[in-house]
């Protein structure tokens, strides 16, 4: 094939990668949003199951703010009859293969655990996604913010996944840490 030839296919290819570049450039702006949105509908859910019946408010954002440890994404208020009962944690560690992202709330009156639900992780199908289990998250229910919590010693890790276990553990440890210190009575 001779070298003149190939010019035309050549812008011709240039050209489709240039519009499907930029037709997946679009489809990423528009659906950036609805993820957003769709993100924020599963939190307050959450947010809901832990602390039926409130109204909740962020006060902490760690991409706005960064006052605080740098595992806690956000800090949020839970409201009845415009006092606040509680707090809720969303705390990352480092799990067995990826970022563990851990929601726990805290009642303000008792400074105990009211409930944790891990929110997102990518660990080990059947060993470390038991770390989303009521058998696992449980354990922690009813916890006084003053403990320290260890895997193996005060919580019972999942066997097979003693590290997922520690990040989850390491998360409500950060919280209690952050609530001691800034809210609690």
């Amino acid at each position: 094939m001779k070298k003149n030839n190939l010019i035309f296919p050549s812008i011709l290819l240039a050209i489709i990668s240039g519009i499907l570049a930029l037709g997946i450039f679009l489809v990423n702006d528009i659906t950036k949003g609805i993820i957003a949105d769709s993100e924020s509908t599963k939190l307050n859910s959450y947010y809901e199951n832990i602390f039926p019946d409130s109204e909740f408010q962020v006060i902490y954002d760690n991409t706005k703010d960064s006052d605080k440890d740098s595992r806690i994404i956000s800090v949020a208020e839970a409201k009845k009859n415009n006092q606040v009962i509680g707090y809720l944690y969303l705390v990352a560690s480092n799990g067995y293969s990826g970022e563990v992202v851990s929601l726990v709330g805290i009642d303000k009156e008792t400074s105990k655990v009211i409930r944790v639900i891990v929110t997102k992780q990518t660990e080990t199908p059947g060993l470390g996604t038991k770390s989303t289990e009521p058998e696992f998250l449980d354990q922690f229910t009813g916890k006084e913010s003053s403990t320290v919590l260890k895997a193996k010693d005060n919580i019972n890790a999942i066997t097979g996944a003693t590290i997922t276990s520690s990040a989850v553990v390491k998360a409500v440890n950060t919280a209690f840490e952050d609530f001691n210190e800034n809210y609690r009575r």
